[in-house]
């Protein structure tokens, strides 16, 4: 009924028989496994009521707060949709797995500007028309786009201790030919990894992807990822499909410090 809700962009949804805590939970669920719905970006109120409502005697409403109008959320559509299929035209839908996670990675990082002052960040109209975002928005944009290639892709929040510090982060769950693993693409854009570092002139003017997150398992994450306790996530466990792995390259880890 959220999602729904959220579809018919309702001003007020009700719920019948469910707390406040509930549908707080299921709101941000809901938001993280839809990231077409950028319109709402996961806020708004819960509303209760005595009157009578169903079994329980009471009832619930939510009242998302979006951040367009919805004619607004029609001509973005457009612009997003738009972009979206220019891209997916450049990779063969019958492409592997490991192929269609490693273009979307690349495509996101080379077209995305990591910004925290940029407009509407936390959804994927900044990735794909405003063309700077934050990690919520890089990591909406590949689970959008991996869903329309037929990949299994799920967001993850939770938080990062990065050169900067800890702070709330997130991510990508993905299945790699039958594999958990975690992508992070805003952990292999070179302009986030420039962030509070003094860098030479060649190196800020030659800037590379970083690949270490991009198919990763368990153990190279939680160094320095962890995620929040609201979603049950499979044990990844293999780095079969790591970048560098899969090119015979050696690599080392990210360390924080």
């Amino acid at each position: 009924k959220i999602r729904d809700g959220l579809l018919a962009f309702q001003e007020e949804i009700e719920l019948e028989d469910a707390s406040t805590e509930e549908i707080d939970r299921l709101y941000g669920l809901v938001m993280k496994d839809y990231p077409e719905i950028f319109w709402c970006d996961g806020a708004g109120s819960v509303v209760t009521s005595s009157a009578s409502f169903g079994l329980s005697g009471r009832s619930a409403a939510l009242r998302p707060e979006y951040n367009c109008s919805e004619e607004e959320k029609e001509e973005r559509r457009s612009r997003i949709e738009a972009e979206a299929d220019q891209c997916l035209s450049g990779i063969d839908s019958q492409a592997g797995d490991y192929d269609k996670i490693l273009y979307v990675y690349e495509y996101v990082i080379g077209g995305v500007e990591y910004d925290l002052s940029a407009p509407d960040n936390q959804n994927i109209y900044s990735v794909f028309v405003g063309r700077r975002s934050v990690c919520a928005g890089y990591a909406k944009a590949v689970q959008y786009l991996l869903e329309r290639l037929g990949v299994f892709c799920t967001y993850v929040s939770g938080t990062a201790v990065s050169r900067s510090g800890e702070g709330g982060h997130a991510w990508n769950l993905v299945r790699c030919e039958g594999q958990y693993c975690y992508v992070d693409a805003t952990w292999g854009d070179p302009v986030y990894l420039q962030e509070g570092r003094e860098e030479d002139q060649e190196a800020q003017e030659s800037p590379e992807i970083a690949y270490d997150y991009l198919c990763c398992d368990d153990t190279q994450l939680f160094r320095t990822h962890t995620p929040d306790s609201d979603q049950e996530l499979p044990a990844c466990s293999t780095m079969a499909y790591n970048y560098y792995v899969v090119n015979g390259m050696y690599y080392e880890t990210y360390d924080p410090e």
